[in-house]
């Protein structure tokens, strides 16, 4: 097995076309031909997940965030007087590759969106923002990306795509909305969401005596006016993402939908272990033999006291 299996194994379930336009996914670090044999996966490539890869000779980690994004400073220079060179370099010198799947991972079925609609328990699967036509005249999500040539996703289990009827459609839209059964109190939704997500304490915004019946949901970073404005188009109750801002908190609230906090780690942080057994089940129904493990050092970055 080399790294150009994985990059097309990864890109198979999540092609790298359904990625946002300023989004940097794909091999970050290595060499295609390179052989893997030893494989980490994580949700960031922080220092503690590279020496964990150092320490246990793993020669490959997959990630969900890039490591080279529009987060960090352009990059001028590799060197060991920043953080970014430091991991780069010590990447190189141990002769570890790097690949990420990002946004193409966040919308592909039963990446991230769909792993964080199973784990709240909602049904009757709806994406949140309806897909628009591209230039080719295909239908495509509305921020540009195109999809497959055949209009499907490999997702980890051998499904040709999303049973929820969207498979005709061809192209997967960033959020997801569904029904949470015969609808709970806000607060007992709120205990729901961080039961499931194995959150300490949780926030939310709304009222005590609101109703959540029909839910839009957005893994990651999802506090923006265009997701809002889509869930609260679709008459969607209650919001549930990370990332949230004082401001996008009192637009929501002024706004009559309730919103709910469950951090960019937990609401993400699954995706770590689908990406694992997607690439272990590709490597056995191919006969290859790799070692695939998720971190077991990789935390959030947030404490509760």
């Amino acid at each position: 097995m080399d790294t150009q299996w994985i990059i097309d194994t990864m890109e198979t379930w999540s092609p790298k076309k359904w990625a946002m336009a300023n989004d940097n996914v794909g091999l970050q670090v290595g060499d295609r031909t390179k052989k893997v044999s030893r494989i980490l996966t994580a949700l960031d490539l922080t220092e503690s997940v590279i020496e964990e890869a150092v320490q246990n000779k793993f020669d490959f980690i997959v990630t969900h965030h890039p490591l080279i994004s529009r987060h960090v400073p352009p990059v001028n220079s590799i060197t060991t007087d920043n953080v970014l060179g430091k991991k780069i370099i010590t990447l190189i010198a141990n002769g570890i590759g790097h690949f990420c799947a990002h946004t193409n991972l966040d919308v592909a079925p039963q990446g991230v969106n769909e792993l964080l609609f199973e784990l709240l328990q909602l049904k009757n699967q709806k994406p949140l923002l309806e897909p628009t036509d591209p230039p080719d005249g295909r239908a495509g999500p509305p921020d540009g990306r195109a999809g497959p040539p055949d209009g499907r996703a490999g997702p980890p289990d051998g499904r040709a795509g999303p049973p929820d009827g969207r498979a005709g459609l061809g192209y997967p839209t960033l959020g997801l909305v569904g029904d949470f059964g015969e609808g709970v109190l806000l607060p007992h939704f709120a205990k729901h969401v961080a039961t499931v997500l194995n959150l300490p304490n949780i926030r939310y915004v709304g009222s005590e005596d609101s109703l959540v019946k029909k839910v839009a949901i957005c893994g990651g970073s999802g506090g923006n006016s265009q997701l809002l404005q889509a869930a609260i188009s679709q008459q969607c109750d209650t919001y549930v993402t990370g990332d949230i801002g004082h401001h996008f908190a009192l637009e929501a609230a002024e706004s009559g939908i309730s919103l709910i906090d469950g951090t960019h780690y937990a609401t993400e942080v699954q995706i770590s272990l689908a990406i694992a057994n997607h690439l272990t089940v590709a490597a056995q129904k191919q006969g290859l033999e790799v070692l695939v493990e998720v971190s077991r050092v990789q935390m959030p970055v947030f404490r509760s006291l």
